[in-house]
């Protein structure tokens, strides 16, 4: 009798968390960062980028299920607060527009350069499109087995697109800020060499565009978004990222669980 009584105190605790979670996003600021990614749903995801104060004023105001900051700085422990630390690559983008190019390597130069002569690319700046990019970005995440998220994951992002011959071919998405940050690099599979090749070009195209797009908007470093020096199947897109140069530096990864969503977990029987 007593095991049910506190299985019965416990849902009604989760269930009247849940409750009060769902009041408290009324009144939740929709804006607390440019890179704040919100869920919606009675269960929330908030997921912050380089924004550590407005981590600390999510974490005061609560109103969230599963909170997560991305970082370069190392914060003070806090309770039920877990931290994941990996590498990133910090390029500099605080030059004009040769001198950045110029600090490429030299393939990675010479490939951005290819583009300005190949007559079938195109490249463009914005949030068209959202139709074939979210069709684009669904196929690449399935075929590489990679969680794939909905449209509003892009929202508040800059968006970089390729086209070849008229058909999107490649997309890379960021976070604005003084930091800017690459959300995502994806891309057509394409069956022939030359055009695989094409389209990788005009990936590394996209990045130069990006970077030259966020030092016009007010930043002065943009985050290639993490590499991975250990596992032998990432090489390729670590040695693409290194190809841009920048300064090797560890990136944080912080997230917290709220009360409700661990009381689930040990009801449950799951582990936080």
């Amino acid at each position: 009798a007593s095991s049910i009584s506190a299985k019965l105190v416990g849902w009604y605790a989760f269930w009247n968390g849940l409750l009060r979670m769902k009041r408290s996003l009324i009144s939740y600021p929709k804006s607390l960062s440019a890179r704040v990614w919100r869920v919606g749903g009675v269960l929330r995801r908030v997921r912050i980028v380089l924004d550590d104060a407005a981590f600390l004023v999510a974490r005061r105001r609560g109103g969230w299920s599963y909170l997560t900051l991305i970082s370069h700085t190392k914060l003070s422990p806090y309770p039920h607060m877990r931290v994941r630390e990996k590498r990133t690559l910090v390029v500099d983008v605080t030059k004009n527009d040769d001198e950045l190019l110029a600090s490429f390597s030299d393939t990675c130069r010479n490939e951005i350069r290819r583009t300005f002569r190949d007559d079938a690319l195109r490249f463009s700046v914005g949030i068209d499109d959202m139709r074939l990019v979210m069709r684009l970005y669904r196929a690449f995440r399935k075929d590489k087995e990679l969680p794939v998220h909905g449209k509003s994951y892009f929202d508040g992002s800059l968006m970089f697109r390729a086209y070849l011959s008229g058909k999107l071919v490649s997309v890379v998405t960021a976070y604005p800020g003084t930091t800017a940050r690459v959300q995502h690099i994806f891309s057509v599979a394409a069956l022939d060499k030359e055009t695989k090749n094409r389209i990788a070009y005009a990936s590394r195209r996209l990045l130069y565009e990006c970077m030259k797009y966020t030092r016009d908007h007010g930043s002065v470093s943009v985050d290639l978004a993490g590499i991975n020096v250990t596992r032998s199947e990432k090489a390729g897109i670590t040695a693409f990222k290194r190809s841009f140069g920048g300064s090797e530096m560890p990136e944080y990864t912080y997230s917290i669980d709220s009360a409700f969503v661990r009381l689930f977990k040990r009801n449950s029987g799951k582990s936080s």
